[in-house]
């Protein structure tokens, strides 16, 4: 949803109204199936790097320049990830309103210094300070610079300065894998493409139109991280197991539209044995396979027969409710794997980012999961 001030009768009034990407989004979900929204796709994020992708070796140093409202600062912020991020911002009215109004995040984690980003890449280029990850969100003032990057940051001077001082290969930690079957509106897709952590994310999608309304209406990320391949999931992961494929986490988000199965996610495809087996080959000892499960009628009993089913082709599985309807199965071949053994870091973790980010995802997962 969009704030829309205007005035009317000579009062300056303000409406919520939706936006087109929203409307599609209505769209997708009574023609395509029970995706994820992005408070759900919130959710998963922090769950998954709590369980998965949270023991770096060192910490990740992220640049940010252009603060804005504050709100991307605050997210990395309380991600369950060890990060060290300088936010560079040119206006100090900005920064002011990001404190006052926006709780804006300032801790031994997170510096911000008000002062020209240029200047700050020239001095860090000199100091041979190196970033895993830059974040170049600085705008222009003029109106045809509106949608940035501003003009400043168009030149090559700066540009070669901002390459030398991005780190191309972590040393330290290596490269994490990760299998998304089933795009949706590329909300998870999204969210995991912008995090600062070496991620090699590879999305299967069977349905082109699918994947046509992520990219037109969702602004969905394709890159040299991303890859999204339009063909089947099944398909694709007998290819990996036949190749020795292995992932560090697996999101299993594949539903089916009809409307005479009980259990549209996943769909019945991805409960045939073989195929959890493959599943269960692809992550290894180590890594991570997360389940959408989602049912219209009997609830209680499909997300049990379901996580029944995949049980018996790993070592340990659990799963959380998201919300009345919808269930996440998270399961691993590994022997520590286990609810109880991370509910605490887990809870922990979404409340922090609940206190930045004003939602609400822990009382949901703490309350749904007593």
């Amino acid at each position: 949803m969009v704030l829309v001030q205007r005035k009317k009768n000579g009062q300056k009034i303000a409406n919520v109204e939706a936006t087109e990407k929203e409307k599609h989004q209505t769209f997708m979900q009574k023609h395509i199936g029970p995706g994820f929204s992005w408070r759900n796709a919130l959710i998963l994020i922090v769950v998954l790097f709590t369980l998965s992708f949270a023991n770096l070796t060192r910490p990740q140093r992220v640049l940010q320049i252009g603060m804005g409202g504050g709100a991307t600062t605050n997210f990395l912020a309380n991600m369950p990830v060890n990060l060290s991020i300088d936010t560079v911002e040119i206006d100090p009215v900005l920064y002011d309103v990001a404190r006052r109004l926006f709780d804006l995040t300032e801790n031994e984690r997170v510096k911000v210094k008000i002062e020209d980003g240029a200047k700050f890449m020239e001095r860090a280029v000199s100091e041979k300070i190196i970033y895993d990850s830059i974040l170049l969100d600085a705008t222009g003032s003029d109106e045809k610079y509106r949608y940035g990057p501003a003009p400043l940051f168009s030149r090559p001077k700066v540009i070669a300065d901002l390459s030398k001082s991005i780190s191309f290969s972590n040393l330290d930690s290596r490269e994490h894998r990760v299998l998304q079957i089933g795009l949706g509106g590329g909300a998870t897709t999204n969210f995991l493409a912008t995090m600062p952590v070496e991620l090699s994310i590879d999305v299967v999608e069977l349905e082109p139109t699918v994947y046509d309304v992520a990219k037109k209406y969702f602004d969905l990320t394709e890159n040299e991280r991303v890859k999204v391949k339009i063909e089947d999931g099944v398909k694709f992961m007998e290819r990996g197991v036949n190749e020795n494929a292995q992932y560090d986490s697996i999101l299993l988000d594949a539903c089916t539209t009809d409307v005479k199965e009980a259990a549209l996610c996943p769909a019945p495809v991805f409960r045939a044995p073989e195929v959890i087996e493959n599943l269960s080959k692809l992550v290894g000892s180590t890594g991570v396979l997360s389940v959408n499960m989602f049912a219209t009628r009997d609830r209680e009993a499909q997300q049990e027969m379901i996580e029944s089913q995949y049980q018996t082709f790993f070592l340990k599985c659990f799963s959380l409710r998201f919300n009345v309807e919808q269930k996440m199965l998270f399961c691993s071949n590994r022997k520590d794997f286990s609810w109880n053994g991370r509910k605490q870091r887990i809870l922990g973790n979404l409340k922090d980012f609940d206190l930045r980010m004003r939602t609400n995802l822990h009382s949901a997962i703490s309350t749904l999961n007593e």
